[in-house]
């Protein structure tokens, strides 16, 4: 016990890379999965879900979405759209970060890299039970403690 709070105290006295160390934004057109993104089964993905690691990925995550909020801002969706491009244009997320459903998707078990999803707002759609959603993507090295590229995409699912 005592080891693993003196481990602790010394991640937080040396502290985590800040968030401005994102190496950049990565738009991926809509429904089109990262192609360096690992996902897992449910249940492997709840149990990396379950670890302290995941937790503080998940934070630098949010941090880094938010502090890239006005770049995200910025982006033009109706070139990222491929199905509703009529709904979507002029479509700009709004004015403060919104960030939900934060998770481990996957591992990469011979680097021990986290790879994360969150999702971001609604996206306007053409029928009501679609529903569409920014959708952020990166890869934490838990080494390192820092994440990889921020890749920005749509995607969307029907709840019927």
């Amino acid at each position: 016990m005592q080891r693993n709070l003196a481990i602790f105290v010394a991640l937080c006295a040396t502290g985590f890379p800040p968030a401005s160390a994102n190496p950049g934004l990565v738009l991926v057109p809509e429904m089109e999965r990262p192609a360096q993104i690992i996902y897992q089964r449910r249940a492997r993905r709840q149990a990396l879900n379950s670890q302290k690691e995941a937790r503080m990925a998940l934070e630098l995550l949010a941090r880094v979405i938010a502090q890239n909020w006005p770049e995200i801002q910025k982006i033009d969706y109706e070139t990222l759209s491929r199905f509703h491009v009529e709904m979507t244009k002029g479509w700009k997320p709004p004015e403060e970060p919104v960030i939900s459903n934060a998770q481990v998707v996957g591992r990469d078990d011979g680097t021990g890299k986290l790879f994360l999803e969150a999702y971001g707002p609604r996206l306007p759609a053409r029928y009501e039970i679609v529903y569409r959603y920014l959708v952020f993507y990166s890869s934490y090295d838990p080494v390192t403690h820092q994440l990889g590229p921020l890749v920005v995409t749509i995607r969307g699912r029907v709840l019927e």
